[in-house]
């Protein structure tokens, strides 16, 4: 998927999460509660349409482990124990396959901005594509992190 693709799906998928979120609940925002599965679920549809255009057959799941993540990645392994911020219990928020079983995107989302957080995703974001980004022979083609900034 091109960067312009990717971009603005992620840019459509704020968009149609905060009008749906803001006509079902009387006009709150999804940055008023904590509502980031709405957005979620949009970027994972607008995602795969996008996808879809440019791949036969690609799959969208949630809350995939990044430690899953690598694995299926096929990316020649360094020798030694994943990063701590790839290890444990961490999940990605949007993870793109191909038909194959492969990942090719990763994407984090955040429904405001909060450093901690936001920079922690950041790291594990770089970390999975210092690990299986398709440069060094895994499938991961782009890792995002998508925030709704009001």
């Amino acid at each position: 998927m091109k960067k312009k693709a990717l971009t603005e799906a992620l840019l459509n998928a704020i968009l149609d999460a905060n009008n749906e979120y803001e006509n079902l609940s009387g006009g709150s925002w999804l940055s008023d509660y904590g509502a980031e599965s709405f957005l979620v679920v949009e970027a994972m549809k607008q995602l795969l349409a996008a996808a879809r255009c440019s791949r036969k057959r690609a799959c969208a799941t949630s809350e995939e482990s990044f430690s899953e993540i690598m694995e299926c990645s096929g990316a020649n392994q360094k020798p030694g124990p994943l990063p701590a911020v790839l290890a444990g219990n961490y999940r990605a928020d949007i993870v793109l396959w191909r038909n194959d079983s492969q990942p090719f995107g990763v994407i984090e989302v955040k429904r405001r901005w909060d450093n901690g957080p936001c920079m922690a995703d950041v790291h594990r974001l770089q970390a999975l594509m210092d690990r299986g980004g398709a440069h060094l022979g895994g499938s991961i083609e782009y890792c995002a992190l998508v925030i709704f900034i009001p």
